[in-house]
């Protein structure tokens, strides 16, 4: 059994840390290539973070067809989870005796938020601005549920606590020791300036919402909607003045902006990427004064900045300009994370816990068979079962990994007033030449650009809002 349930460690780290290399790079070709390979072998507790991984590669990679085809396969997994109830711990016995990657991935709230709101840019990108309204209003949708999702995980964390604590005193024992209360201090996710979102709002979501509606709007209820995501977006994102010169627009005209011979360009600049996760692993006593008694090893997860964001510039005949911040990814997942972070240890402990005491049970049974038999076999097999539940609570402890690695780590926007055919120059590295983009002969647009690396190739997306 030992040897069975230690085979369900898992390898996600591993094996995709190549795809994840290539895509750090800006390598779009070769990462695609990858993340495919990863979707072949996928399994499906992780079919969630590896199409989510997927959708955003092949959007990079200029596959949008493709990317909104898989972006609405995990909107598709997102609403069969919705209409499954979480699972507990103490209901998924085999879940509790090998690791997390033994539950499914069903997608942390800011994975539904950005997976709603690159879907709305897809669509916008092809044209499809119908499609493109409604999944902008079920990305508002997502925020507002986000609460209700962190709530349902503390209610999850609660009854696993309870329900493990009742089951063993060793386990209340554990939860409570000074063992894991450093290593809470050592794994919550402690960002320095960043900015608070407050219940769970992404600063991206609600200004693409607000400037859509603003610039597509058919009414003055189109325009009433984009004052209030616009009005929230400022607040958000209090300094980026282009946010607030739309919000004040929306408030006084109650029509769509135009320039007569120009366009009002948005330039919005991803760089770098989310956060990166580790694990780091600590023993915990099993409170049994028996030689027989296990090495009981807890893994709980950690998550660290990454420092490769790139600084845009732009470069036109009005005068040279910088996008202003509008989010912070490292924000958002550092908050989320931090309030996960009491479940997983509840999760990670009980686990623990639980497998030590096992281990304790198989320990005692064989040293009795060896007692009565006093045998060189017995003696081997004692031996042999000492090792292999050792080895077993060890190597099965694993913290879930599980993260879409492919967001950023910042998001800035600007906004310009450019002559009808006139060239702007982009320009995120001095080493590298800038690229250049002719204004079309349209109303509004944004030109979407990410850089994932620092001083990595630019990669552009151009979206007609208003033609």
């Amino acid at each position: 059994m030992a040897m069975v349930l230690t085979g369900c460690v898992s390898n996600y780290t591993e094996s995709a840390r190549t795809f994840q290399s290539s895509y750090g790079a800006g390598n779009y070709a070769n990462s695609l290539i990858e993340a495919e390979a990863l979707m072949t072998h996928a399994s499906a507790e992780d079919e969630v973070v590896l199409k989510l991984q997927l959708a955003s590669v092949q959007r990079e990679a200029g596959k949008i067809k493709e990317s909104i085809a898989t972006f609405e396969a995990v909107e598709d997994l997102f609403g069969h989870y919705d209409a499954t109830p979480e699972i507990s711990l103490s209901g998924e016995g085999i879940a509790a005796f090998s690791n997390p990657y033994a539950f499914p991935y069903r997608g942390r709230a800011y994975d539904r938020i950005m997976a709603t709101t690159y879907r709305a840019l897809n669509y916008l990108e092809v044209g499809d601005q119908e499609k493109a309204r409604i999944a902008l209003n079920r990305a508002l949708f997502r925020q507002e549920d986000a609460k209700r999702m962190v709530a349902e995980k503390e209610r999850i964390a609660r009854e696993e606590m309870r329900n493990a604590e009742a089951k063993d005193w060793n386990v209340a024992q554990a939860t409570r020791s000074a063992e894991v209360t450093s290593a809470m201090s050592e794994g919550a996710a402690d960002f320095v300036g960043l900015p608070i979102y407050q219940d769970y709002m992404n600063p991206l979501s609600v200004w693409l919402h607000g400037v859509f509606f603003l610039h597509t709007a058919q009414g003055i209820e189109d325009v009433e909607k984009a004052r209030k995501s616009l009005e929230r977006a400022q607040a958000l994102a209090p300094q980026n003045p282009s946010i607030q010169e739309d919000a004040v627009w929306a408030a006084k005209s109650g029509s769509r902006p135009a320039v007569d011979g120009k366009c009002i360009v948005y330039v919005v600049h991803e760089t770098g990427t989310s956060p990166s996760w580790g694990e780091f692993k600590f023993n915990l006593p099993l409170i049994i004064f028996d030689n027989n008694a296990p090495i009981m090893t807890v893994a709980f997860p950690k998550i660290s900045p990454v420092p490769n964001r790139d600084n845009l510039s732009i470069r036109c005949q009005a005068g040279n300009f910088n996008p202003a911040p509008l989010a912070s990814m490292d924000a958002i997942v550092a908050r989320e994370f931090n309030d996960e972070l009491p479940g997983v240890r509840t999760r990670a402990v009980a686990s623990a816990a639980l497998k030590g005491i096992a281990a304790y049970v198989a320990n005692k049974a064989a040293e009795e068979n060896n007692r009565r038999n006093n045998s060189q076999g017995a003696g081997l097999l004692y031996l042999a079962t000492i090792i292999a539940t050792n080895t077993y609570t060890i190597h099965s402890a694993q913290a879930d990994l599980r993260n879409w690695a492919t967001l950023p780590k910042n998001i800035s926007m600007v906004k310009l007033i450019v002559p009808i055919s006139e060239q702007i120059y982009l320009q995120n590295d001095l080493a590298r030449p800038p690229v250049s983009f002719t204004i079309p002969n349209a109303k509004s647009l944004i030109l979407y650009c990410k850089t994932p690396a620092k001083g990595g190739p630019l990669s552009l997306h151009k979206i007609i809002l208003n033609p």
